[in-house]
């Protein structure tokens, strides 16, 4: 008898569940996560994803962001990054994402998607 105990890998988001964010017709809202992808400066440049909540509009083309970072290895949880509130242009954001399911974890409020997100994120360590 072979019995496995590894949980299946969480599939990625499907296409109906990010939507493309075009400069035409935004549809950005406060509170609406998001995908951002910001550039590295230096000789490197590198392409780094971040999911993001939106705090507040401030123009048509500008929106006031807190950056999330995950917080499991499959990239479905992820948690605010603390102090971590940018300005970013419409051209930086790529995706809004499916509203996550919130949970409390050791006083943590974590969000979690339905499936992974695609993120690169530069390494705290």
């Amino acid at each position: 008898m072979d019995v496995s105990f590894e949980e299946p890998l969480a599939q990625p988001l499907s296409s109906d569940q990010i939507h493309p964010v075009s400069s035409d017709q935004p549809d950005l809202n406060t509170g609406d996560f998001i995908l951002l992808e910001f550039e590295s400066i230096g000789k490197r440049k590198l392409k780094y994803k971040y999911v993001a909540t939106v705090v507040s509009i401030i123009s048509r083309s500008e929106y006031e962001v807190q950056c999330f970072e995950a917080n499991n290895e499959e990239n479905s949880e992820f948690v605010p990054i603390e102090n971590d509130i940018s300005i970013v242009d419409l051209t930086n954001i790529l995706y809004k994402l499916p509203s996550p399911e919130l949970r409390l974890q050791n006083r943590h409020l974590i969000s979690v998607f339905p499936g992974v997100v695609d993120v690169f994120e530069k390494s705290r360590y």
